[in-house]
């Protein structure tokens, strides 16, 4: 079986020092000029949306195109699907696009952050603790407020003295990244505490220099890819021996590596359905994002079958 190298898990930090050099150089030597040239979302661009957000939810949900995981997961399938349903399309019809809109962005900001600083405790080799879930709490707001204000226009006429709570929010989250570095058990468990804290902090700065768009494209590289490389090691080891998973079956006359294969296959979907939204519809997109947020917190338990095909390299 191949080991996960947690040291892995360190490299889509590396847009964060990337996207600040470029901030940096543009407020001091171009005068906002890639400012003004960029959209104000990543979203805007094509290649970003065949890239990232829906990719790593295809590579999740094949992951169940095994007749053995069908079994095993039968009932939280049904009940996910059941769920994402009522959600996608009740509350829009009931509440409105807005809150529906508003729902959706806050469940995946709640989502992201969740699968983060979950691997990181699990990176510590700690156990749940108060004070962690109080860091874990104030992270979640500060970066729900940035991502509400930045997504919905009716936030803009806010009252000022809410963003007063925006500095003791951060305060505690630069004493919560210090205490989390102090009590890892391990090197990568620190390093990783430290990454996840500048992960958030960074978000705040880009926020308030007006850089919305390296608020969105650093959460969502990070996440992404983080994702990727547990679906990959995964599907790797799920598959090796003989493919269980019904795509692999199909292709192995290719011979081509399932660590290969995994990215390919899931990028391919991803980019027929994006390119496909206006015949597809929007709903599908959200069931289908929504049953990804509620099976993630699932399946990656302790003693699930998907935990069992992942194992962490010791360091």
């Amino acid at each position: 079986m191949l080991p996960l190298n947690p040291k892995i898990l360190l490299l889509p930090y590396l847009v964060i020092p990337v996207s600040l050099i470029i901030v940096m150089v543009d407020i001091f030597l171009l005068n906002g000029a890639v400012l003004e040239f960029l959209p104000k979302t990543p979203y805007s661009l094509t290649l970003f949306l065949l890239i990232f957000n829906l990719p790593h939810i295809v590579a999740s949900l094949l992951t169940f195109a095994d007749t053995e995981y069908i079994k095993s997961y039968k009932k939280p399938l049904s009940l996910t699907f059941i769920g994402a349903l009522v959600l996608s399309i009740g509350v829009g019809e009931i509440f409105g696009d807005d809150t529906m809109n508003a729902l959706f962005v806050l469940m995946t900001v709640y989502h992201v952050l969740m699968q983060q600083f979950g691997l990181n405790r699990k990176l510590m080799g700690v156990t749940p603790h108060p004070l962690l879930n109080l860091y874990l709490i104030t992270v979640i707001l500060i970066v729900s407020f940035i991502f509400a204000e930045t997504h919905f226009q009716f936030l803009d006429s806010i009252p000022n003295y809410v963003h007063i709570f925006q500095l003791p929010l951060i305060c505690i989250l630069l004493a919560g990244g210090i205490y989390m570095v102090k009590i890892s058990n391990n090197k990568i468990g620190r390093h990783y505490s430290i990454a996840n804290m500048l992960l958030v902090l960074s978000s705040f700065v880009f926020y308030q220099l007006g850089y919305i768009f390296f608020v969105v494209l650093i959460v969502r590289v990070v996440h992404d890819l983080t994702a990727f490389i547990f679906y990959i090691i995964h599907d790797h080891n799920r598959n090796k021996e003989s493919p269980k998973q019904v795509l692999y079956r199909l292709l192995k006359p290719l011979k081509v590596p399932v660590i290969i294969l995994s990215p390919i296959i899931a990028l391919l979907i991803a980019a027929a359905l994006t390119l496909n939204i206006s015949h597809i519809g929007f709903y599908p997109f959200l069931i289908v994002g929504y049953m990804h947020y509620f099976l993630e917190s699932r399946i990656w338990k302790n003693g699930t079958p998907h935990r069992e095909n992942i194992i962490f390299l010791k360091s």
